[in-house]
């Protein structure tokens, strides 16, 4: 009979108690993510300049969102604790979540940010830019 190795087993077990579930925002909703929080002040701040409709675009591909069961142990930032630019429904679903809503770091070169949503088991990271 063959033996399983020790290492296959630790990973299954790591694997299954470290079990998450990634949701990426869907770069078809762009126009009614822009228009929730920029409304008619669109045309003018972000479809004007085609490098800034590009910046915009992109920040949807660098954005995801994690829930996992595990507790998260880092000292990352709450989202409650970053400005908004309209007040929201306290209520969070990754379904709706519109990120520029958020004065977030986007625009950060050198590592990922990651922003906790409190009172649940959601972290939201965002890649840097390349």
């Amino acid at each position: 009979m063959k033996q399983i190795s020790p290492f296959l087993v630790l990973l299954f077990l790591v694997t299954s108690f470290t079990y998450s579930q990634t949701f990426k925002i869907d770069s078809a909703n762009f126009d009614e993510l822009i228009a929730q929080v920029y409304g008619e002040d669109a045309q003018d701040l972000i479809y004007k300049d085609a490098k800034v409709l590009e910046t915009y675009k992109s920040i949807l591909n660098r954005v995801e969102i994690i829930k996992s069961s595990e507790k998260v142990k880092r000292d990352y930032q709450f989202l409650s604790g970053i400005p908004s630019y309209k007040q929201l429904n306290q209520d969070f679903s990754p379904e709706t979540f519109n990120p520029y809503n958020y004065k977030m770091d986007f625009f950060r070169k050198d590592e990922t940010v990651y922003y906790i949503v409190d009172n649940t088991d959601y972290v939201i990271l965002i890649k840097p830019l390349k």
